[in-house]
């Protein structure tokens, strides 16, 4: 779905199917995934939410029901114990137990990014972006400028969240209108400090290296070249060539790169590994049916 468009069924989404609002399934042993490392969540619309060990590929479903183009964008915890992710509102669940929480209730609630001390939560409903306590719902609203609808949020390590600000055109009386451009922004969570990082005229899905030093994001507006920048925005350069990376998450060390890239046959996506500078990409694993997908590691 092109970026321009993707606004709209942001705001417009809701919960499709009566009794369809997901619910975990417990994963014990593979959210925590010591032999290989911790499992990298991944998210695809219309399949479900699924943890990937890293090594083998193995995956298990964690919730179906992703009927919505707001629906997933998962994230762990610092501590790797816990997802935060959208399934029709904002959810946070331990995958070990299945135990989860509703912080925000409305079906646009999704895109979170956990703060580096793991009490806060950045998110966005497609026109706004909020922070709550990660324990209990306590939304504050983050002061973004009306011409900007912040997406996919990620949250530094240095405490710069991270996010893809979709411009809007607003010279119309009635409401804002998207443009289809997009670049990646940082702020501070108090809404100071509003930077724009990238000039690239489509960028989405940011996602800090551990350390805070760089954000990788996808250059395109659909599947695109993955592209590399310092914190500062500067020194923006392609990791992974190709136009065919969908989105693409650090390990928690920061030394490699997973990477969802579209797959042989039409209509699937597959699991890359690889180096933090974008080499020695592998396969893992087999081939996901969908054509879109968010991912954490």
């Amino acid at each position: 779905m092109a970026r321009g468009s993707r606004i709209v069924v942001l705001l417009a989404a809701v919960c499709l199917l009566a009794g369809a609002c997901a619910r975990f399934d417990t994963a014990v042993g593979l959210d925590r995934a010591a032999e290989h490392g911790p499992a990298i969540a991944l998210a695809i619309p219309g399949h479900g939410l699924l943890l990937v060990d890293p090594t083998t590929g193995q995956a298990r479903t964690l919730a179906e029901g992703l009927t919505s183009f707001q629906d997933g964008f998962p994230a762990w915890s610092p501590d790797h114990t816990h997802l935060a992710v959208g399934l029709h509102g904002l959810v946070v669940a331990d995958p070990a137990t299945g135990k989860q929480v509703t912080l925000d209730r409305r079906a646009g609630a999704s895109m979170p990014a956990w703060s580096p001390d793991g009490t806060q939560l950045a998110y966005g409903d497609g026109i706004s972006m909020w922070v709550t306590a990660a324990d209990r719902s306590s939304p504050r609203r983050v002061k973004v400028p009306a011409t900007l609808a912040p997406l996919d949020m990620t949250w530094s390590s240095a405490g710069l969240i991270g996010f893809e600000g979709l411009a809007l055109d607003c010279s119309a009386a009635v409401k804002c209108s998207s443009t289809g451009a997009s670049e990646i922004w940082s702020i501070l969570p108090d809404g100071t400090s509003l930077t724009r990082l990238t000039t690239v005229g489509h960028a989405q899905k940011p996602k800090w290296s551990p350390d805070g030093a760089r954000i990788v994001f996808v250059s395109g507006s659909g599947p695109g070249e993955l592209w590399s920048a310092y914190a500062s925005g500067s020194g923006a350069s392609p990791l992974v060539t190709g136009s065919d990376v969908v989105a693409a998450d650090w390990s928690p060390d920061g030394t490699r790169l997973a990477v969802v890239r579209t797959g042989a046959t039409q209509g699937t996506l597959q699991l890359w590994i690889g180096s933090s500078d974008g080499s020695n990409l592998r396969p893992v694993g087999g081939a996901f049916t969908g054509t879109d997908a968010t991912i954490d590691w």
